[in-house]
């Protein structure tokens, strides 16, 4: 990260936090969305490297004290995606047979101030990085988990659910469908790590 150490990004980074805070709030003001087109607009207006690291630092100054990783990253997905989005969508748009929900494998801009949030947090803390492919499971994972919770809450049993296209789809192993998300990943969590070192507040 423009050869600053961990430590260096991570104090920069709480040093932008007010003006970190204050782009999201503007940018996004009614997190989290339900609305899967909604979140493609977000995914797609962070292809703009500064609202991208300022989504970035909200979201590790918010998280950085949660207890381990896959915690932080519970806490990521949970502030971006609604409930309901997460019963509105699957992992990949495989768009198979009795399953037409739109896939989170496509939103590579809010998987990547995911990925880049991680290793911030891991490299405070000199813990191993939390792979790609590790990231990638455990969005899938929590997807499943909110899912789950919004059909409990409003009591939409499996019978119902699979008549309209909602049941969630079944686990599949990261290493072995997700080599193409996990190389795109790798490349844009990349030049996100360099536009957060290299990140100014841009002047008034």
């Amino acid at each position: 990260m423009d050869n600053l150490s961990a430590h260096d990004v991570a104090a920069r980074i709480q040093d932008q936090a007010e003006n970190h805070d204050d782009v999201v709030k503007a940018q996004f003001p009614e997190l989290p969305y339900n609305s899967v087109q909604t979140l493609t607009t977000v995914n797609t207006s962070l292809a703009d490297k500064n609202l991208a690291v300022s989504l970035v630092g909200f979201l590790y100054n918010t998280y950085k004290s949660e207890a381990d990783v896959k915690k932080f990253v519970n806490r990521m997905y949970i502030t971006i995606f609604g409930d309901s989005a997460s019963q509105k969508l699957q992992w990949r748009s495989a768009f198979k047979t009795n399953d037409k929900r739109s896939g989170i494998a496509n939103m590579l801009n809010i998987l990547a101030v995911f990925g880049t949030s991680c290793n911030m947090f891991t490299d405070k803390r000199s813990l191993d990085k939390f792979s790609i492919t590790n990231l990638v499971q455990q969005v899938k994972n929590c997807r499943k988990a909110r899912a789950n919770e919004y059909r409990k809450l409003n009591n939409i049993d499996a019978v119902t659910a699979a008549a309209a296209n909602l049941v969630a789809e079944t686990a599949v192993d990261a290493t072995k469908d997700d080599t193409g998300v996990v190389a795109a990943l790798d490349k844009l969590i990349t030049k996100l790590e360099k536009a957060v070192g290299e990140f100014k507040i841009p002047r008034q």
